[in-house]
């Protein structure tokens, strides 16, 4: 599985004579150990060796490679606790935070490689804000938490999730003008923040959800949205997380729910992973 998704490499040349070196998979280390030439015509043994590990996502791991292949099988599921990894494999708290994170950083990666704009001349996108968190001593209506910039377009499903500071004009139409295309159909709420969208070259659609889901004159609405928050909210941890790996949590549900099937999605991981760490 590794050397086939390119996280490990079957070849290497030598690091000081630049011959082909041999792969020992029982000390997983590539070796030349023939005799070369050197001045004088006199002749010596080479005796090179490196970890294939060198480069690669497993370098430095103290974890052997089936051990963390295990973990990310975990990680790319819907639902996965730490309880339930230290009972499978027996993970320290910092082992198993120092991993989540690199898993975090590989599908942060992979979310930044298909990074583009969404929409297009014609196409609908439609686009929300959301705070994640929770209520403070699950009392009253105020939410400490981490204000979420959303959109998705209707005909492709592309989706992106952009944490934000705000929900000002300014911090939006930054967003909106780097994530979607001109030309774009936009609908959106009421919210003041999206007033300006129709002299930025977006046809702009409102829909007042104070008195209705769909508006009666347009139909538009922003039912696609709204279930991706219901989603994404079931995806990012409620305990122990940090306002500063906010943009990981958001590419992890945006990876699963590009994915659907664990098979993929485990293949994708790896992909990106390869790509993210290239073997030496």
């Amino acid at each position: 599985m590794c050397f086939r998704h390119g996280l490990l490499r079957r070849e290497k040349d030598c690091g000081r004579c630049g011959q082909p070196a041999r792969l020992d998979l029982k000390k997983k280390r590539f070796r030349y150990d023939k005799a070369v030439a050197v001045r004088r015509q006199k002749r010596q043994r080479c005796d090179w060796s490196a970890s294939m590990f060198v480069g690669s996502f497993f370098v430095q791991s103290r974890l052997d490679v089936e051990t963390l292949l295990i973990f990310v099988i975990f990680f790319v599921r819907e639902r996965f606790t730490f309880r339930l990894m230290r009972h499978e494999l027996g993970l320290s708290a910092a082992t198993f935070t120092d991993w989540s994170s690199f898993c975090r950083e590989v599908m942060v990666h992979w979310a930044l490689d298909r990074q583009g704009m969404i929409g297009g001349q014609g196409k609908i996108v439609e686009i929300d804000e959301s705070k994640f968190g929770r209520r403070k001593y699950n009392v009253g209506r105020v939410i400490d938490g981490q204000w979420v910039f959303g959109g998705i377009c209707r005909e492709t499903r592309d989706l992106f999730l952009v944490p934000v500071e705000d929900r000002t004009s300014d911090t939006l139409l930054a967003v909106i003008k780097e994530r979607i295309a001109p030309g774009s159909i936009i609908i959106s709420d009421c919210w003041k923040a999206y007033n300006c969208l129709s002299d930025e070259g977006f046809e702009h659609l409102t829909v007042n959800h104070s008195y209705h889901f769909v508006d009666p004159d347009t139909q538009a609405h922003t039912n696609t949205i709204e279930r991706q928050w219901r989603e994404a909210k079931r995806k990012v941890p409620l305990c122990g997380r940090r306002k500063k790996h906010f943009a990981g949590y958001l590419a992890r549900c945006m990876f699963l729910m590009h994915y659907q099937d664990l098979n993929v999605r485990l293949h994708h991981f790896l992909c990106a992973a390869a790509s993210l760490y290239p073997p030496a």
